[in-house]
């Protein structure tokens, strides 16, 4: 009877686990992230400690699914991810939100250099092409990055500042990020003219 518990729970806990993760890339996926968002603001509040969060994806995806077809736009996510994943902290969490958009979370910074030279090296790391089933596919990336020191703001405050930094970085040219210091207030809350993706 003890076994069939033991094996019940886990079996709950995979499922759960499972409903946290984004089936295509293997990454967290937007209900993960939230949960995430959540624990790592508590602790940042708790702890008084930096947290950094990054918005990217993929410049122009739309068209290399139009000039490829989404099967090698699929394959490209889940190569990117696994890129992605392999430069970060144990610690770090990498979310697909939806499409081509990510968002890193970054705990216990030590400053928000150490998240701007992260930012710097995940551009420089997506630029060799990605070999696709014989496609090669060049790609840039854009991100935006927001911080929170000791949880001062709402995970919808946070995710915004780092979307509205992504845009920016578009609007420089794409292929780059762009960083807003810590405390720096929301300039627009609602966000309309943005460049396409």
């Amino acid at each position: 009877m003890v076994q069939d518990i033991t094996a019940k729970r886990l079996e709950e806990r995979r499922l759960l686990q499972l409903a946290h993760l984004d089936s295509l890339t293997g990454v967290v996926n937007r209900t993960g992230f939230d949960s995430k968002m959540l624990a790592a603001l508590e602790s940042s509040r708790r702890d008084a400690s930096l947290l950094a969060v990054m918005y990217l994806d993929v410049d122009h995806f739309k068209r290399i699914n139009d000039t490829y077809g989404h099967h090698i736009g699929d394959l490209l996510l889940k190569a990117f991810s696994g890129r992605l994943t392999q430069m970060l902290r144990a610690t770090d969490t990498v979310a697909r939100l939806g499409g081509d958009e990510f968002t890193i979370i970054m705990e216990e910074m030590a400053r928000p250099e150490d998240a701007e030279a992260i930012a710097a090296k995940i551009v420089q790391a997506m630029q060799p092409p990605f070999v696709l089933e014989g496609v090669t596919v060049a790609v840039t990336i854009s991100i935006g990055v927001a911080f929170c020191q000791s949880g001062d703001m709402t995970q919808t405050a946070l995710l915004r500042l780092a979307d509205e930094m992504l845009y920016q970085a578009k609007e420089a040219g794409r292929s780059g990020y762009r960083m807003a210091p810590p405390g720096t207030p929301l300039k627009n809350p609602v966000l309309d003219d943005r460049p396409a993706a």
